[in-house]
């Protein structure tokens, strides 16, 4: 009975047990060479790409010398997530005020 409550004060003051009490929202996870690339493709050449998976593909296969075809659709995804993002953030700060957002008013 000893050794049971020693262990139990023991997991209390454990890091790695205070870490899995914590709620963690996972989602998809790239690596930063990745969101690199994507990032100054979009610094480098804002207006050529768009939220189309597929032309953004062939704009990275052209713009880039990826040789393997994961890394080129991964970089050419998270592409379409910032256009996405950029999209949304914009008509929200078009919105007035008091007038409420909805996500049908981003898409066209």
């Amino acid at each position: 009975m000893a050794n049971h409550i020693l262990y139990k004060r023991s997991q209390e003051h454990c890091c790695i047990h205070r870490l899995c009490q914590v709620r963690i929202k996972l989602g998809s996870v790239r690596p930063s060479y990745i969101k690199n690339a994507a990032k100054n493709l979009l610094a480098l050449y804002p207006d050529t790409f768009t939220d189309d998976f597929e032309s953004n593909k062939r704009l990275v296969e052209q713009l880039t010398d990826t040789e393997s075809k994961k890394v080129r659709n991964r970089i050419a995804g998270y592409i379409v997530g910032l256009i996405k993002i950029g999209v949304a953030r914009a008509a929200f700060e078009a919105a007035e005020p008091g007038e409420e957002f909805t996500e049908t008013d981003t898409e066209m």
